[in-house]
């Protein structure tokens, strides 16, 4: 699968979240936000999609440091966008996990 093709078939089922396509260290991901401090990170490798929760604002997460480890321990939506696109690609039949 390909990464504009999942973005655009993302944003058709998740039109409250914003996309857009980010390079980072591990590769190009598919950034889902929700706001600057809700979101997630989509990875597509070879053989499955790797669906992370994410401070997807880069102003946010560096602003925050490493108060963006306690927004993932005691926030309860913080994961709240990763696991509605996980269920999503699920339900496409797509071998998907989960990175915590």
């Amino acid at each position: 699968m390909e990464a504009n093709q999942l973005k655009t078939e993302l944003e058709a089922e998740f039109p409250e979240y914003h996309f857009f396509l980010r390079n980072t260290i591990y590769g190009k991901c598919i950034v889902a936000q929700k706001t600057s401090l809700n979101g997630a990170y989509i990875f597509i490798r070879k053989n499955k999609v790797i669906v992370a929760p994410e401070v997807p604002a880069l102003k946010m997460r560096m602003l925050l440091g490493a108060g963006a480890v306690f927004l993932r321990m005691f926030r309860r939506d913080f994961t709240e966008p990763a696991q509605r696109i996980m269920a999503f690609l699920q339900r496409k039949e797509i071998r998907v996990k989960m990175r915590k």
